[in-house]
């Protein structure tokens, strides 16, 4: 019963391990998949941005803008990217989905800020006018080395989020293929380690009932082997000397017996432990009913019969 617990107990360990190594690798997996995935995507943001920079600046420069609501719709359908310019108040001046006029002030935007600040903005955010995940890139519009504006591209989330949620799902449909076998294998090994404890759990009880000349099969493992080995030379040791002591005891008894004088054996009690033919002939009693084991415990009252017959037939 112990052995089988103790079975179960390395059986979920080592699945346990396998799962946790299983989850961990699927997650950080997917995670850099995902950083990777936007990685380059904001990478080619930011290389359409600089393509139409030029034809931004120059309308803003003769004073076009008015036109380039227009081309950014054109530009926005070609290359499926979400264009917005935005002045360096934070109005929109022009945008390839959504009416300019119907939009927020952009001046709070994070990719905003930082492109006045840094030359480069981006950032990934819920856009609530087209009600999707958005990355957004955006970079400054100068005139003579001085910001005007700021163009902003920007692509949702959508493609990207379905194409790491199709390698997340064959990854775990894999992961889970791999922790059948894991599982299988799991038990197998784990049966392979308790399977001699329970051979020596069997040998102990062949042991236990006297059963000395019983051998416990050795092990292929070096720590069982050893174990084994120690229990059968211990059973081996134990045979001995009880044939040992069997064998001092029959000798003493065949002494006492073919002895003619009388021989008694009480215990601290009184109580008789044993007494020999000769003494037995003397008393008139059969030495059997006395002895073997201290059989006059069981009957006190015949002890205190044989000290007075025997005193009174030693008088």
């Amino acid at each position: 019963m112990n052995s089988k617990r103790l079975l179960w107990k390395f059986f979920f360990t080592f699945l346990v391990i396998v799962l946790l190594s299983l989850t961990a690798t699927v997650y950080f997996s997917s995670t850099f998949l995902t950083d990777n995935y936007i990685n380059k995507r904001r990478s080619d943001l930011k290389e359409r941005a600089f393509l139409i920079l030029d034809l931004v600046a120059s309308h803003l420069e003769t004073n076009k803008a008015s036109n380039l609501d227009s081309i950014c719709q054109i530009i926005g359908r070609k290359s499926s990217t979400r264009i917005t310019v935005i002045s360096k108040n934070g109005t929109i001046l022009a945008d390839s989905d959504e009416d300019p006029q119907l939009m927020d002030n952009h001046a709070d935007r994070p990719e905003f800020k930082d492109a006045l600040a840094d030359n480069f903005g981006s950032s990934i955010r819920y856009s609530y006018t087209l009600n999707k995940k958005f990355l957004y890139v955006a970079i400054p519009v100068k005139l003579n080395e001085q910001i005007e504006a700021v163009l902003r591209v920007s692509v949702p989330l959508t493609f990207i989020e379905q194409s790491v949620a199709k390698i997340q799902t064959n990854m775990i449909l894999i992961a889970v293929v791999i922790a059948f076998f894991v599982a299988v294998i799991s038990l197998l090994i784990s049966r392979q380690i308790t399977r001699p404890l329970e051979d020596m759990e069997h040998g102990v009880e062949h042991f236990a009932q006297g059963k000395f000349n019983f051998r416990l099969a050795i092990p292929k493992s070096a720590e069982m082997a050893k174990l084994a080995n120690a229990l059968n030379h211990m059973a081996e040791q134990v045979d001995a000397k009880i044939k040992t002591v069997i064998e001092q005891r029959n000798e003493q008894l065949a002494v006492l017996e073919s002895m003619v004088e009388g021989v008694l054996a009480v215990d601290a009690e009184g109580h008789i432990l044993y007494l020999n033919e000769a003494l037995g002939r003397l008393l008139d009693v059969e030495p059997e009913q006395f002895s073997c084991g201290g059989r006059g415990t069981e009957y006190p009252e015949q002890s205190l019969w044989m000290e007075v017959t025997f005193a009174g037939r030693m008088e």
